[in-house]
């Protein structure tokens, strides 16, 4: 009898779990249908770049993001950048194959033009620029393709989600319960998984800089960082922070914010290209307090790619420049 009863209960178990993928599946595709058929076809983001003074000029990296979220391809996408004062040095587009764009600066205005984007495809235009002025202005994108007018993604309207509102609600609410079931499921068989994390951070930037700041010490950067209305990056606010320490010039801060800097990279989903800025950061630090072992390493981290803006950066920066060329003086002679 107690072998009859506990094969009944295990094919029940089984039918449960089978209705309740069924219901996650049918709902689930149900809700992301209809959230897919109404994502904004185009979406751009400009980040703010972070400016560095020098006595005749200041130099900057304007970032524009330009991406596709839809699941149809686009045509003709235009994206354009009215420079107005802004000196054009170095134009760079990544994540399009050469001969995939075109690109004209003609009377100040920049355009990248793209024939086709495809489905969740997406590339960056990065433009090094200088201004006469310290303070320096950035100009507003204009993104555009056929038959469609880019959004700003950290600005775009959300209403679209609550069209064919009640379709929405009983897929959603079917989903939710069938998730509520499968809790109960594992619960009761005293079967609980283990929580499944991400190698590393990755959330608001603004939050994880705020985080790694404040258990360093760095408790007004920190307080800055969270409270901040625009979007972060990480290596601009290691720039921010390298800037701080060095300008107050105390050692021990200064050894501080390397230790933050190493910590940072060590915990958060940093970009690869960001990495590399953030360890051009720690080497200005490391001269800073004479750990010239530190310094060359995260310099050679830095330059390991090859990075073009990394390389004008060290022409910028006398202090590690003349470490690289101490670096390489000392390598040994080739055969």
């Amino acid at each position: 009898m107690t072998e009859e009863t506990r094969e009944t209960r295990s094919y029940g178990w089984i039918l449960v779990t089978a209705l309740i993928s069924v219901v996650v599946g049918v709902s689930t595709g149900v809700l992301v249908g209809h959230l897919n058929e109404r994502l904004p076809g185009l979406e751009y983001e400009l980040i703010a770049p972070a400016v560095f003074t020098g006595e005749k000029e200041s130099i900057g990296v304007l970032v524009l993001n330009v991406s596709n979220p839809a699941k149809k391809e686009i045509e003709n996408v235009t994206s354009t950048l009215n420079l107005g004062s802004l000196e054009l040095r170095e134009p760079k587009v990544i994540g399009l194959q050469p001969g995939a764009y075109s690109q004209t600066i003609k009377d100040g205005v920049f355009e990248v033009d793209v024939p086709y984007l495809n489905p969740e495809e997406a590339f960056s235009v990065q433009l090094l620029v200088a201004s006469k002025t310290p303070a320096m202005q950035i100009p507003k994108p204009i993104v555009r393709a056929k038959g469609l007018i880019g959004v700003n993604r950290t600005t775009r309207p959300t209403h679209f989600l609550f069209k064919d509102f009640p379709a929405l609600l009983v897929a959603a609410s079917s989903a939710l319960l069938a998730v509520t079931a499968a809790l109960m499921f594992v619960t009761l068989n005293k079967n609980t998984p283990k929580r499944l994390y991400t190698v590393k951070h990755k959330d608001d930037e603004r939050d994880i800089v705020a985080f790694i700041l404040g258990i360093h010490g760095f408790h007004e950067e920190a307080k800055w960082a969270r409270s901040s209305d625009r979007r972060l990056s990480y290596w601009s606010e290691a720039d921010r922070l390298t800037e701080i320490v060095l300008q107050d010039g105390n050692k021990d801060k200064i050894s501080k914010a390397v230790t933050c800097l190493e910590c940072l990279l060590n915990y958060a989903d940093v970009d690869p290209l960001e990495a590399l800025l953030i360890h051009f950061d720690i080497a200005r630090l490391a001269v800073a307090t004479g750990d010239e072992a530190s310094a060359r390493k995260h310099l050679a981290a830095a330059r390991g790619k090859g990075h073009e803006v990394i390389e004008k950066r060290l022409i910028m920066d006398d202090k590690v420049a003349a470490l690289a060329n101490t670096a390489a003086q000392s390598l040994p002679p080739t055969a």
